[in-house]
């Protein structure tokens, strides 16, 4: 099992400024590092999740114009 992310930050203006969708990949690495292990077939600890994390900039994304 595994998330995936969905980001704008390579289209917003703030891509190298801001520091808010590396956390959030990093956040995300974090929880495929944790450690888990198996008795018998049923895997025990670690995250057992899966899915997609979106991070939507609703309120602060400024979008690139072309020429940047």
């Amino acid at each position: 099992m595994s998330y995936s992310i969905e980001q704008k930050c390579g289209k917003c203006k703030k891509e190298t400024s801001c520091a808010d969708g590396m956390i959030i990949r990093k956040a995300v690495e974090m929880i495929h590092m944790l450690p888990s292990r198996y008795e018998g077939t049923e895997r025990v600890g670690g995250h057992q999740g899966g899915g997609t994390v979106i991070h939507d900039c609703v309120y602060s994304f400024e979008e690139k114009t072309e020429k940047e």
